[in-house]
């Protein structure tokens, strides 16, 4: 989900209308907030976010506005607990949905081949799934590291990358190559670096 939004949008996709209100009507303090944002969530996407970074900074203020609800207090939701998978349940049975599992993967396969057939185009090459699925990740990966270090702020990430990680531009590198292998790289190139500044220092 992309991370800006304009105030006429966030009206028009995150406004809580009467049956959302009904749903979250029985919910209490934080817990409103946490519910409201779920659920809204689905109704944009259509499945159930699996982190806090998924969901926008912007929207968590918008919604929290109109349950009366300290947005802050939205960081310190579990995404673990019984309090989420029961979020989730209320979420499904209301939508009459649930997760996919490995038998929907093979319709969903079937059908797309019958659709491929009915528009005239011939089904994918062996592998070409897997680029499409590589390809959507790389871009998961890409807008959930932004998301994150949109949030930390400047000062947090330099902080980090000083104190903690001791290699100065590694968040930065780590933003332009995320996923696992970019991030091995960001480190290695990060410390390089930093070695590379406590030599000039030491000589």
């Amino acid at each position: 989900m992309r991370t800006q939004w304009t105030v006429e949008e966030l009206e028009d996709q995150w406004k809580l209308d009467g049956e959302d209100r009904k749903l979250v009507g029985n919910k209490t303090g934080a817990t409103r907030l946490w519910f409201a944002l779920l659920l809204k969530f689905f109704q944009i996407e259509g499945r159930i976010p699996t982190c806090a970074e998924e969901i926008p900074a912007l929207a968590v203020d918008y919604v929290a506005d109109q349950v009366n609800i300290d947005p802050g207090l939205f960081a310190k939701y579990s995404w673990t607990n019984r309090t989420i998978e029961h979020h989730r349940k209320q979420i499904r049975d209301t939508y009459g949905s649930r997760p996919a599992s490995e038998d929907d993967e093979e319709h969903l396969a079937a059908a797309l081949v019958r659709r491929c057939r009915t528009l005239s185009i011939e089904p994918t090459r062996p592998g070409q799934i897997e680029r499409v699925v590589a390809s959507g990740v790389r871009r998961f990966e890409a807008a959930f590291t932004a998301r994150v270090l949109q949030r930390l702020g400047a000062a947090v990430c330099d902080r980090l990358e000083r104190e903690v990680l001791q290699a100065p531009g590694v968040l930065g590198a780590l933003k332009a190559a995320p996923g696992a292998a970019g991030a091995g790289d960001a480190a290695g190139r990060g410390r390089q670096a930093h070695h590379r500044q406590g030599a000039g220092a030491a000589g």
